[in-house]
């Protein structure tokens, strides 16, 4: 893959940890932008290869949220915006990984849990799912770390679905999930610090999270899928 070309007039951002403003990267979202097409592209088989009703709702959730995150991160990272609408797009981005997380959750409650317990589950994810997007979209000036333990927080919740998927899907698909959470927590870490840095103008740190979120979205989806196929 090439890297993009250069912006002859760059867009420049701010970031108000560093109280600064830089050029966009070259590479800013690309990676995103790639995901989204592979992520419609194996979830369109994925949902087909689920077998009833609920199964099909479930999976075809999970598989519109992955491709909302990433489309929407591509379209707000790649696009060039007026400054009005670049804090919607990046309210938006930043909802959509609460999306994401509850997205992930539903096929595991719907698939792995099952019944009572599972729509119980669901309720809670979604709830707390609501709450976060709520607390995003309409208090401005939220912390990063507030956000940051918000995004833990239902990530955990949402693990209460794990012993569930260890008994339908296998040891594998437990720890995909468990790797991927990981490398979630480990991006938001590095992202954070806003290291590592490598090449500010063409591949900085905020594309080193996106590879984290790229590796940690493909190991949820193998988890998923191996769901789909242990039913």
């Amino acid at each position: 893959m090439t890297a993009p070309p250069i912006d002859p007039s760059p867009v420049l951002l701010y970031d108000a940890q560093r109280d600064s403003h830089h050029a966009r990267p070259r590479w800013r979202g690309s990676l995103h932008a790639v995901w989204c097409v592979l992520s419609l592209a194996a979830g369109i088989p994925l949902v087909i290869a689920a077998e009833d009703g609920a199964e099909t709702l479930g999976v075809a959730v999970y598989v519109a949220a992955l491709v909302g995150l990433f489309g929407t991160s591509a379209a707000y990272h790649r696009g060039t915006w007026t400054p009005t609408a670049r804090r919607v797009m990046q309210r938006l981005d930043q909802t959509m990984i609460t999306v994401l997380v509850a997205g992930t959750a539903t096929p595991i409650a719907l698939l792995a849990v099952r019944g009572t317990a599972g729509t119980l589950l669901l309720g809670l994810i979604l709830t707390c799912a609501l709450s976060a997007i709520v607390l995003h979209l309409f208090f401005l000036q939220v912390p990063e770390l507030l956000m940051g333990g918000v995004f833990v927080g239902l990530g955990l919740v949402s693990a209460l679905g794990l012993p569930a998927l260890w008994d339908t899907a296998g040891h594998a698909a437990g720890w995909l999930v468990l790797g991927g959470g990981a490398l979630y927590i480990a991006g938001a870490v590095g992202f954070h610090l806003r290291r590592p840095d490598p090449r500010p103008l063409v591949f900085g740190y905020h594309e080193v999270f996106h590879v984290w979120v790229c590796v940690a979205a493909s190991c949820h989806f193998a988890a998923i899928a191996l769901l789909v196929a242990a039913r």
